[in-house]
């Protein structure tokens, strides 16, 4: 990981949004939403502040690749299709800033990784109406 301090700590900040639909869910007793966005968050918020880890970062992908599947699982049966387009545009922004990534434009990165996880927690959100 190339990132400097100031950006990936920016990351690390945005990790806490997941915080707010794992309360929600909880609050509307959606236990399996609030497990998966609850383990999100702890995982977000434990690679981002080491992430030179690379076992950390391992377990931040797998944990959020299966949260998701279940997620747009879910989305699928509760027929949930604004729960879609927040997930596209979070995909999207994912890959946009892995391009830049690869570019070596860490601060585009960023920016574009700092609205994978709003567009993400949006869809969150979504998913509890």
């Amino acid at each position: 990981m190339m990132l400097l301090p100031q950006q990936y700590n920016i990351l690390w900040a945005t990790s806490w949004i997941a915080l707010y639909p794992t309360i929600q869910a909880i609050q509307r007793k959606k236990y399996d939403l609030a497990l998966g966005s609850g383990m999100v968050f702890l995982t977000s918020i434990h690679f981002w502040k080491d992430p030179t880890n690379y076992r950390n970062k391992c377990l931040d992908e797998f944990t959020v690749r299966t949260v998701l599947t279940y997620q747009l699982y879910t989305s699928i049966v509760t027929k949930n299709k604004q729960y879609w387009y927040f997930v596209l545009a979070s995909i999207s922004s994912f890959f946009i800033g892995c391009h830049f990534y690869d570019k070596k434009e860490y601060w585009i990165y960023t920016y574009c990784h700092m609205g994978l996880h709003i567009m993400s927690n949006f869809a969150c959100f979504a998913l509890l109406e």
